[in-house]
């Protein structure tokens, strides 16, 4: 294939022996190299990654993903880096890189979309974000931030990033990791320390917010749920979280009112609607109630658990019959 780049693949380990076969399995076809950073491993993680075929160098961990991040770019040597971690697996080929963008000078990344599976036992239920995980090997792009580690303004302080279709699915959210969530709450809480800012608290919020501390995520959600400091979706994220909190302790008028918006991302506006749908059902708007659960968008929506909705939706045919049956 003419004007292929050479990529390096960059993975950041600790005791993933169950899981990294097929993260590098998924990749393996792009790389010209596989540089995998072990931090700490007690389990095959290393001796896995060593048979496939990977350059295994070993760093303590410190606390900072930034600095693990860097220190794998120090040992890449090819024209292009892949970032991916050991629990998400690349479904592209070297067929569908944008090679005509990777061989433009003034593309320095490339946007994936990045799709969560956030359920264990329905692998529908997905979120998804983009981010930076294709980027130009070059000394002056280095990742930034303790945890929740960015690259796109290393690469826009002289380049541009392109917008791709490539995807990674991402399963690390599945099942709660108690040990993880510990940490990365602890992570969050030494940047906003160090570097106090309302993307920091967003983070720091929903990681709360799935290790179920509620009281503190709903406060800090508060906080910055009219934060200029975050995109138009985050904003919407934290209306509908505070939405749910609301709803979780019966506060069904400051649910309904901080969920009247309307969100231009399909999956959150179902969301949105789902949880109104509770709000609705709860003071005793049925039909209301139903249209919502019956919408277009709820149905759509991949953050929405289906199994949940047929069982909300047949809960308020059953309550609509019971109130028309008195």
């Amino acid at each position: 294939m003419e004007n292929l780049p050479n990529i390096s693949i960059n993975l950041i380990v600790k005791n993933e022996e169950t899981r990294i076969a097929d993260a590098i399995n998924s990749i393996k076809p792009l790389a010209s190299e596989i540089i995998v950073l072990d931090t700490g491993s007690t389990d095959s993680t290393p001796n896995i990654c060593t048979r496939l075929g990977c350059e295994v160098y070993y760093q303590s961990w410190n606390d900072n993903f930034s600095e693990m991040r860097n220190k794998a770019l120090d040992y890449s040597v090819s024209d292009w880096i892949l970032v991916i971690d050991a629990d998400e697996i690349a479904k592209f080929s070297l067929l569908d890189l944008p090679l005509e963008q990777m061989n433009d000078p003034s593309i320095g990344g490339i946007n994936l979309q990045i799709i969560n599976h956030i359920d264990e036992n329905d692998d529908t239920i997905i979120s998804k974000h983009r981010y930076t995980r294709l980027f130009r090997n070059d000394k002056s792009i280095r990742f930034t931030g303790r945890i929740h580690e960015q690259i796109r303004e290393s690469i826009e302080q002289k380049s541009n990033i392109y917008e791709s279709d490539l995807i990674i699915e991402h399963f690390g959210y599945r099942k709660i990791d108690k040990e993880k969530l510990e940490r990365n709450t602890r992570l969050l809480e030494q940047d906003i320390k160090s570097d106090e800012d309302d993307w920091k608290y967003y983070h720091l919020a929903e990681t709360l917010f799935s290790g179920g501390d509620k009281e503190k995520a709903q406060g800090i959600f508060e906080k910055i749920v009219e934060s200029p400091e975050l995109t138009d979706l985050q904003r919407d994220r934290v209306k509908t979280r505070l939405g749910q909190l609301y709803l979780g302790s019966d506060r069904y008028d400051e649910s309904e009112s901080v969920l009247s918006f309307t969100s231009q991302d399909k999956d959150t506006e179902g969301l949105r609607k789902y949880v109104l749908a509770a709000v609705k059902l709860s003071t005793g708007f049925v039909e209301d109630a139903l249209n919502l659960y019956q919408s277009d968008e709820v149905e759509l929506s991949d953050l929405v658990d289906k199994n949940q909705l047929k069982v909300a939706l047949k809960g308020a045919k059953q309550y609509k019959s019971l109130i028309e049956n008195q």
